[in-house]
Formats: C-alpha cells, sequence, structure tokens
C-alpha cells in the first residue's frame, strides 16, 4: 500500500508540474514621447505632399488653429529589466502601440510597470484572469486600499500585475489557436487610450505559441492557378441619368405626400429656391448586350427592385469574370470588385503603389475591360452560405463615386450553384438591397444638381440644405417607393444586402413578420456597415404586407423604409402540419412614472475625481441653467397578475435588474402567447414584438387610453433558435404605434424564445442559475412624447420646450447613455454566485451613436455560431440582440459597461457582483425557513466538487468516481511496480557484473602470483 501511494504523490506532482506552465515577465515603462503621425511628410496614397494635399492638411499641417501632425503623448515601452534602461526593441510597424505581450493557456503573467509620465496611469488588461490588486481599473468596488494600489500608479511609481491564463480564459477548442485582445490604461479610460496606452496581448493554446517562430516556404507561384469554369462576360457603361427617390410622390406605407408639411419626408422632397427635391443627377452602372454599347439590356420585371444599383454580376469558384466598362458619363469612372481575385492592372483604382494601370481611371467616352478571376481560396466555405455577397463600385474617388451612383451587387457561388439561366439553383427568389446615405453633397453632381434645379447662392445660405441632400435610400429609393418585393409563402428566399456610406452608415436591416437564417443563426435583422455585406435566407410563413428596414431611428424616420409582401400563391404548404402545444397568458400595463435614471451620484463623482461641475455626468444630472437633471416623466411596461389589472407582479427572483425594461417574456418553441395590454397612459400605444409571428387581427393597432387590447403571438421552430445559436435566441418588444417615440418614451422590454424542452416552470433555461437582460440605449428624451410636460415639470419653466430645443446643451443633456435606463452604476441586481451558469441577453437599439461594446471586467463568455467561442466584449448595433453564456468564476464586485469612448463618460456602466459560493447548509426537515428564490432551482442539487448534481444521481456518481479512482490508482499501481521491478533486474544485473568483475580480478591476481 505504502508503494501505491508513493505512486500517487509522484503523478500528482508531476500533473502539477505540467500544468504550471511558464512565467512570463515583463518589464513596462510609460514613457512621454513626441508621436509625429505623418513622418514622411506627405500623403504616400496619393503621392502627394502634405501642403498639396488638401485633405491632409486639414490634419497635419499647423496652422493657427490647428495642431498639425506632432502630438505629446504617453506609450508603453518594454525592458529588458527592472533598471529600465535597455528598451526592447519591437516591430516598426506596431506604431505608437505598446509590445506584444503573449501567452498560453496554463501561464502566468508577471508585468512590472514603472510610470515615467507626468500623471497618474495603469495597466489593465482584457482576456485573462486578475484578482482586484491587478485589475489595473480604478472605479468605486468597495475593495479594501490594499487591493486598489493597481488603480493608479502615481510619477515615478511602480507596481507589479499579476494576470494569469486558466484553460477557461483560453481559447476554446472552436477558436483559433490565439485569440486577439488588449491592454491599456484605465483611470480615465477614453482618454488614457486616446493619450495612447494601449497595447496588443495575444492568449494562445497550449504550444500555440510556436507559430509565431515558423517560417514557411509557401512555394508563392506568380502565375495564376489554372481554372476551369466558365468565362463569364459582362458589358457595363455608366450612364448619367435623373433619379427620383419618391417617384410615386407619395409614402407608400401612410399614403402620406412627401412633401406633406412638418412631415419627416418634407424635409429631403420639398422642392423650393433653396432645395433641390427628390430628383438628382446621378451616374448609373448600366448592362449593355455586346461591346458596342449601342443597345441597353432591358432589367425584367422581377428586377425592377435594383434601383440605382448596377446588374448583377455572377460567377462561380473556378470561372473568369471579364467586364468590358465604357464611361459615357462626364467624369472619370472605373470599376472596383470585393471578393474576386485580380492583377493590378485590373484592381479599378488608383494610389502610390510603383504600379501603372489603365483601368482606373477610365476617361469619359473611354472603354477598358476588366478580367477577374474566382480561385478556391476566394469562394465560400464548408462554413458560408451557397453563395457570398460582394459589391462592386467606382473607385477613382471611391466617396465621390459612390455617392453619385456608381454600385452594384456582385456574387460568388460554389461550383453548381448556378443554373443555366444564372439563377440560383436551391433559391425560388433572390433579392440585393443596399442600405445607403446618398449624400448628394458629396456627389460628383451636386454642381449640376444646383444650376439645374435652383440659384447656387441661395442654396448655401439655407441652414438646412446639406441635410436635405442627404438620401437615406434602400437601393435609391425611400418612404416605400422600391417597387418589386413580391413573394410567396412558403418559397426559398435569398436576401443579399450591402452596405455603404460613411460613419454614419449603421444599418440594422429588419425584415418584419418573417425570421431569417444568417450563418445558422435565427435573426430578424442584419447590421451592415460601408462595404460590409451579409446573406441571408427566408422562408416566409407570414401572409401580408411587411416593412424592411433600418432599425437606426433617425434612418427610420428619415425614409430608410420599404415593403415587401407574402401571398399565397396556389402553391403547396410547408407549414400545413404546424402544432402549438402551450399557451401561456401575460397581463401587461402600460403606465406613466417618474423616471430617475440616477437617484444616486456618489459613485458617479468618486469615479470621476471630482464635484458634481467637474464631473463627465453634470450635463446629464444637474439642473444648472434650465437643464432637466436625471428625473423624467416616460411610459413602461409593467407585468400584473391578472385581466383585473389591479395587483402588480413584483420584481424578485433575479428580475430587479430589468429596471425600465417590461417584464422578461418567455416561450419555447411551439407555444402560444397571450398578451393582454392596458393601456393606462395619456396617450395611445401597443405591443409590437420582433422574431415572433403576430397573429391578432390589431397586431400593430395602438390601444386608446384606458383600452385594453389584446396581442397573439404564435412562437413557430422559425422563432426559435437555429441550428447554430444557442438554446435560447433574444428578441425585443416595444410599442410601434411610432416606434421611434415610443421607444424613447420608455416602451421596451426583453423576450427570449428557447428550444422546446429547455425551460423549467418558471422559464428559466434548465442547468442554467441566472438570467439577465440589459439593453443599451441612449434615451433620446428630446424625442419622447413627453419633452414638453418634462420642461415643465423639472426646467422649472412655463413657457414649453423651444425655449432651448436648438441649443446643443440642453440636447445633449437629455440623450441618456443607459443600461436598463439607469447611469453611473445605479442598476440594481447583478449579483451571482461564483461558479454559478449566467446566461446575459444583451439588446441594442437606437440611432446612429448606438454603436455599443459590451465589456465585462475579470469575465469571460462563450458566444455560439454553430461553435463555441471565447470573449470578453459583445457588439451591439440597432436591432441586433446577442445571447451569451458565462461561468462566472472569479469573486468581487466588477465592472460593466460600452466601451464606446465617450458612452463610458456619459455614464453607460455599471456593476455587477460575484459572491463566493457559500458552504453548503443542512436544513432541518421539519423546518418552515423557506428557501431563499435564488436557491430554489438548487434545492434539490448537491455540491460534489464544485458541480451541482441532482440528489437522486449523487450515489451513482460518487461511486462511478470511486471505480474510476481506483482503477487509476491500480494502474498506477501496476506501472509502479513495472518501474520498481525494472529497476531491480537492472541493480541485480550490475551487482553479477560485480561479482564476475571480483571474480576475473581474482583469478588474474592468482594467476601472476603463479
Amino acid at each position: 500500500m505504502g508503494l501505491c501511494q508513493h505512486a500517487v504523490v509522484h503523478i500528482h506532482f508531476l500533473l502539477l508540474v505540467l500544468a504550471e506552465g511558464t512565467t512570463r515577465v515583463y518589464y513596462l515603462g510609460i514613457r512621454e514621447v513626441e508621436w509625429d503621425y505623418a513622418p514622411l511628410r506627405r500623403n504616400e496614397i496619393t503621392g502627394q505632399s502634405i501642403t498639396d494635399d488638401l485633405a491632409a492638411s486639414n490634419f497635419l499641417q499647423p496652422a493657427k488653429n490647428r495642431i498639425g501632425s506632432i502630438y505629446k503623448k504617453s506609450v508603453y515601452k518594454q525592458y529588458v529589466d527592472s533598471t529600465y534602461t535597455t528598451e526592447v526593441p519591437k516591430p516598426t510597424w506596431l506604431g505608437f502601440l505598446g509590445p506584444i505581450i503573449q501567452a498560453e493557456v496554463g501561464d502566468t503573467i508577471r508585468v512590472h510597470l514603472k510610470n515615467f509620465a507626468t500623471r497618474p496611469f495603469t495597466v489593465h488588461p482584457h482576456g485573462v484572469f486578475y484578482e482586484k490588486d491587478s485589475e489595473g481599473s480604478q472605479y468605486p468596488d468597495t475593495s479594501s486600499q490594499d487591493l486598489k494600489k493597481d488603480d493608479a500608479i502615481l510619477p515615478g511609481g511602480n507596481h507589479t500585475y499579476t494576470w494569469t491564463v486558466p484553460e477557461d480564459h483560453g481559447p476554446t477548442t472552436d477558436d483559433p489557436a490565439c485569440l486577439t485582445w488588449i491592454y491599456h490604461s484605465h483611470i480615465d479610460a477614453p482618454k488614457d487610450i486616446a493619450t495612447g496606452l494601449i497595447g496588443p496581448l495575444l492568449i494562445c493554446k497550449e504550444a500555440g505559441m510556436e507559430a509565431f517562430y515558423e517560417v514557411r516556404n509557401c512555394s508563392y507561384q506568380d502565375t495564376e492557378p489554372e481554372l476551369k469554369g466558365k468565362l463569364r462576360k459582362y458589358y457595363i457603361a455608366a450612364k448619367e441619368v435623373q433619379w427620383n427617390y419618391g417617384p410615386t410622390g407619395f409614402d407608400q406605407s401612410t399614403g402620406q405626400n412627401l412633401q406633406e408639411p412638418h412631415s419627416f419626408s418634407e424635409l429631403f422632397f420639398k422642392k423650393s429656391s433653396t432645395r433641390i427635391g427628390g430628383t438628382y443627377w446621378k451616374a448609373k452602372f448600366v448592362e449593355y448586350t455586346d461591346g458596342t454599347f449601342r443597345v441597353e439590356k432591358e432589367r425584367p420585371k422581377e428586377e425592377k427592385y435594383l434601383g440605382i444599383l448596377g446588374p448583377v454580376i455572377k460567377a462561380e469558384v473556378g470561372d473568369t469574370i471579364q467586364v468590358t466598362f465604357a464611361n459615357k458619363a462626364s467624369w472619370p469612372f472605373s470599376i472596383q470588385p470585393h471578393g474576386v481575385f485580380y492583377r493590378k492592372e485590373w484592381e479599378g483604382t488608383l494610389y502610390h503603389d510603383g504600379f501603372s494601370r489603365n483601368g482606373a481611371p477610365v476617361k469619359p467616352l473611354g472603354n477598358f475591360t476588366y478580367r477577374w478571376t474566382v480561385p478556391q481560396h476566394v469562394g465560400p466555405t464548408a462554413a458560408d452560405p451557397p453563395c457570398l455577397t460582394w459589391m462592386y463600385s467606382s473607385a477613382v474617388d471611391p466617396t465621390r463615386d459612390t455617392n453619385s451612383g456608381l454600385v452594384g451587387p456582385l456574387l460568388i457561388c460554389r461550383p453548381g450553384t448556378l443554373s443555366e439561366q444564372n439563377k440560383q439553383k436551391d433559391v425560388d427568389r433572390e433579392f440585393y438591397l443596399l442600405f445607403g446615405v446618398f449624400d448628394e453633397n458629396l456627389s460628383w453632381y451636386l454642381d449640376a444638381n444646383l444650376k439645374y434645379f435652383l440659384r447656387k447662392e441661395e442654396a448655401f445660405e439655407d441652414q438646412g440644405f446639406m441635410e436635405s441632400n442627404r438620401m437615406h435610400a434602400i437601393n435609391g429609393f425611400m418612404f416605400s417607393n422600391l417597387p418589386g418585393l413580391d413573394i410567396c409563402k412558403g418559397e426559398r428566399v435569398s436576401w443579399h444586402l450591402l452596405g455603404l456610406g460613411t460613419e454614419a452608415d449603421v444599418h440594422g436591416a429588419v425584415f418584419q413578420g418573417n425570421t431569417v437564417l444568417m450563418d445558422g443563426m435565427r435573426r430578424d435583422a442584419a447590421s451592415l456597415f460601408p462595404h460590409t455585406f451579409a446573406t441571408a435566407l427566408m422562408q416566409p410563413d407570414n401572409e401580408g404586407t411587411f416593412e424592411v428596414y433600418c432599425q437606426t431611428s433617425n434612418h427610420y424616420q428619415s425614409g430608410m423604409r420599404e415593403r415587401y409582401s407574402v401571398q399565397q400563391c396556389g402553391k403547396k404548404e410547408p407549414f400545413l402540419h404546424r402544432r402549438f402545444e402551450r399557451v401561456r397568458t401575460v397581463y401587461i400595463i402600460a403606465e406613466e412614472v417618474d423616471w430617475d435614471y440616477a437617484p444616486d451620484r456618489s459613485w458617479e463623482l468618486e469615479r470621476h475625481n471630482g464635484s458634481g461641475e467637474e464631473s463627465y455626468g453634470n450635463i446629464f444630472l444637474s439642473h444648472g441653467n434650465g437643464l432637466l437633471g436625471s428625473k423624467y416623466k416616460k411610459a413602461v411596461y409593467r407585468e400584473y397578475t391578472d385581466g383585473t389589472f389591479k395587483t402588480p407582479k413584483n420584481r424578485t427572483n433575479g428580475e430587479e435588474h430589468l429596471g425600465i425594461l417590461g417584464p422578461f417574456i418567455w416561450a419555447e418553441v411551439g407555444d402560444i402567447l397571450n398578451i393582454v395590454f392596458k393601456n393606462n397612459a395619456t396617450r395611445p400605444y401597443s405591443i409590437h414584438a420582433h422574431g415572433i409571428v403576430e397573429k391578432s387581427e390589431r397586431e400593430l393597432e395602438a390601444a386608446a387610453p384606458g383600452e385594453i387590447a389584446t396581442y397573439r403571438w404564435d412562437v413557430p421552430e422559425r422563432s426559435g433558435p437555429g441550428p447554430n445559436n444557442s438554446a435560447c435566441v433574444s428578441w425585443v418588444y416595444y410599442s410601434k404605434v411610432d416606434p421611434v417615440k415610443d421607444l424613447f418614451s420608455g416602451l421596451v422590454g426583453p423576450l427570449k424564445v428557447c428550444r422546446k424542452g429547455m425551460l423549467d416552470v418558471d422559464g428559466r433555461v434548465k442547468g442554467v442559475s441566472r438570467e439577465f437582460a440589459l439593453l443599451f440605449l441612449v434615451f433620446d428624451e428630446n424625442q419622447s412624447w413627453y419633452l414638453e410636460e418634462n420642461v415643465k415639470n423639472y426646467a422649472g419653466r412655463a413657457d414649453g420646450p423651444h425655449f432651448r430645443q436648438e441649443e446643443k446643451e440642453f440636447l445633449e443633456s437629455n440623450k441618456m447613455h443607459a443600461i436598463n435606463g439607469k447611469l453611473y452604476a445605479n442598476l440594481p441586481g447583478l449579483t451571482m454566485y461564483q461558479g454559478d451558469q449566467v446566461n446575459w441577453y444583451l439588446l441594442g437599439m437606437g440611432q446612429e451613436v448606438d454603436v455599443h461594446t459590451v465589456h465585462f471586467h475579470a469575465e469571460t463568455f462563450i458566444y455560439q455560431r454553430g461553435k463555441s467561442y471565447r470573449a470578453d466584449v459583445v457588439d451591439l448595433f440597432p436591432g441586433t440582440f446577442e445571447m451569451v453564456e458565462m461561468l462566472v468564476g472569479n469573486p468581487g464586485t466588477w465592472l460593466l459597461h460600452c466601451h464606446v469612448a465617450d458612452h463610458i463618460h456619459a455614464g453607460m456602466e455599471t456593476l455587477f457582483t460575484v459572491l463566493p459560493r457559500p458552504d453548503p447548509v443542512l436544513m432541518d426537515a421539519d423546518s418552515d425557513e423557506e428557501i431563499p428564490p435564488d436557491s430554489k432551482d438548487d434545492a434539490h442539487q448537491i455540491l460534489v466538487f464544485g458541480t451541482k448534481v441532482a440528489a437522486e444521481k449523487v450515489a451513482a456518481t460518487l461511486l462511478l468516481l470511486t471505480i474510476t479512482g481506483i482503477v487509476l490508482l491500480l494502474v498506477a499501481c501496476a506501472l509502479l511496480g513495472v518501474i520498481v521491478y525494472l529497476q531491480r533486474q537492472r541493480r541485480l544485473r550490475r551487482n553479477r557484473r560485480s561479482i564476475l568483475d571480483e571474480g576475473f580480478k581474482l583469478m588474474s591476481t592468482k594467476q601472476q602470483s603463479i
């Protein structure tokens, strides 16, 4: 037995050694430097000097009102040891980024930081495990002073940060070999990062860092691979046209005239001496029948919806695309594609790279033939849909060319996907939609439009002129003027979505009434940005006319919304056998409340180290100078126990965090939800949900004040998780009488739909300890129905909202950067225990500013895309809803915030607390003590080696563990026995050799004596 114990000790020690990993030591110094953003003093793209390049000189040329290209900054530098005298060189391409910190799973990272700068800084990491004394982030978290020494390293001071990389922080099996993270200073994170204190952090799988030092001979070939597919020829010209963004003259959704006074459309379509109206000179890609460019190829009826877009260019892997381009316009243009392979002469854009090319620009009346190929490496992967959506556009001046109208879709498919008619074989209909704000102020044809439609001098005196020329369009149409989006129920529809524009072009392309699959994920919206693309597959089951629109509020108001219709075309129904097995009824009231975004300012003032007037939050929370402060009248959804609407349902059992949100509505696939809605507010409201099938006759009809309305929501399979989703999918519900003003007034709530059998009787996912729903939204109180009342009640003025409504400070003060309606850590209830499995349902809505990067300190999470991937930041945009899974393991109170710089300053931060797992308490069977609400689901579970196990399975689990332990022990003993036996045999052989040697020596001695 002693031998076996000896073996176990040695094996355990060996495992500890193997698991311990490496301690990687970094000496970082913070130094102040003079950083030159353009040391070569020229624009390397165009080859022009800074002084000759107007755009570059605005940023880089010093003047009385400009700094120029050189700025004082603070940066991280790496040193060889604690003397900080010898700097470790880094690649020049890192610029002012700090050195690359890298580690593997099992490693420990020890960062010795010394601050040589003139103000306090820190270093805070993403993606690794740390305790409070190594977080490097300054905020009120109830920690002791000993644990806060890392929060601010004073000038001349130093601190050692210790970070570890346990397996639950490393790349998953589905992740790449290394995950990219960052480290940065986090006293005032936005300012610290802008100052220059940021660097890359790489966390790799065990042995994954070998790739850093492996240089392969990739056998680069200068010749293109031989392609055996088709040669696909296209003849495309740039042609000038007069384009009308609203050809019917009416908003086809409402029937309202586009020039109706005080309507949103009036700004864009009213024609006057200072407004162009809805018609502009533009350039458009037009397809011709052959290279003579005499006969335009007629666009069939089913392609009329393409609008301003050029013809759809399609190819399969192995094909060659030959595009003959004729420039019939009056400006130089070209064609540049995404998603294909081309040589320099066929790139379609001109910049200073040492190559000359004829394809950019193509002068007026000139022509050029482009040749692009589709080798295997640019085609769809196994995880992609059969066809990838791309785009082509003119790129002589990418900004002016595209705003002039020169853009079109490009489709690259797997071999065998396209029919002889150039249609996708497994798709009944395909649509290509471009979401973009065409800024006619940046078009080549602005002067032509001014001369043709109005007098130039008067136009520029009109303050609204520039905005009136920013046309929020889908395929060049606004306010439901896009024709031809007609679908039959049950058809397989492929939507190909394209983004274009500027930083304002943050689009949530939403399909009302039906859902889509994107990369196997169930959605009803796609996030689009300039030159990003998405492919969405739909099989509509909901008849009617629905909107396809941009969820970004100001884009929706400005006309970026169209309609598609789903009809019963007499085809065989794929949905006839759909069954619903359970009906749940939820009673909800819309009621008006006085909502305080930040009832307690103590955290905010401590966080930003100042008095109220010095805090970033002062503009949002103070009453000075006629501002409204933190309290506003709002409308909210609240749940009641029954149809009498007398007893509100208390928010307990983990619902305290919901804040301004309505009740967390839940369903499984196959359910029917009856929503009984009473409107106790003073104006009409409704309830509309994403993702589900709204079957009520009054699905979007408003309930008048005091009225009760019942909505029926069916939850078919297409409303639940897709094949690559987690167990549940996030949706949202809100009032849609006026979807923008209703939302900002406060009427919004979370909805989750889960696979059948995944939820317990209380609606919680089985095996999950806690679930939290968080809405990241800048509530724009300037667009609330209650603005006038709030001004009267909280600004102390009786002359209505108009007294300051044009002042920037007043408008900004009413934009409340909230998490569930709370600012500056005022949101309660985000409490959990170490070892809890937590689901986070994260919701994005709002306007262009609502681009949110949700960051969890001290924890990472898993998100699903068919496989499991690790991250600690979630990207949210208007119309995106995400669910992530977190196994919390780091006790403490931690920061949870949007990492967008001005959102941090404006208060989009809160805290979540991880409590140490309490020891199990044995309770008397006769005790009347109630089990705490958070523990009810765990009442029949026992903690075995840190894992919850059902009571009835404990005996079997322990028996299995015992047997496994005995088997491992016997194997270890056997192995050790073999080792001991071999050692004894070796010793015996040595002894025998020794005896023989002695014998030979003795015989030799005797022989010598004889």
